[in-house]
């Protein structure tokens, strides 16, 4: 059995939801639950419950396949951090670097 990577489900979700122009705080409050737990969700802090997935499948209209295991991901390179820089703002994008260069140490 395939052990799921969460911060890949969760940057798959972030990507789509860039893609379809959704606020963090307005896909909260469409799928029921708050944008903190959204947020670590899309962190891979959190792992969603399958009545998570089934509104983010039906909001984002992909499957939960995709979701989860990003279906293009190993066919299109490394998608999520190119489709992530594609359709992150410049202040997520700084944080994320300093989130790493924090974590070097």
């Amino acid at each position: 059995m395939e052990k799921i990577d969460y911060r890949k489900m969760g940057m798959e979700i972030k990507i789509r939801r860039l893609r379809a122009d959704i606020s963090q705080s307005d896909l909260a409050k469409q799928i029921g639950v708050s944008q903190s737990h959204l947020c670590n969700v899309e962190n891979g802090r959190l792992s969603p419950s399958l009545r998570l997935l089934l509104s983010l499948r039906k909001l984002l209209g992909c499957t939960i396949d995709e979701l989860l295991i990003g279906t293009d991901t190993e066919s299109k390179g490394n998608r999520c951090d190119t489709g992530f820089r594609a359709y992150a703002p410049k202040w997520c994008l700084q944080q994320q670097r300093n989130r790493h260069d924090r974590s070097a140490f």
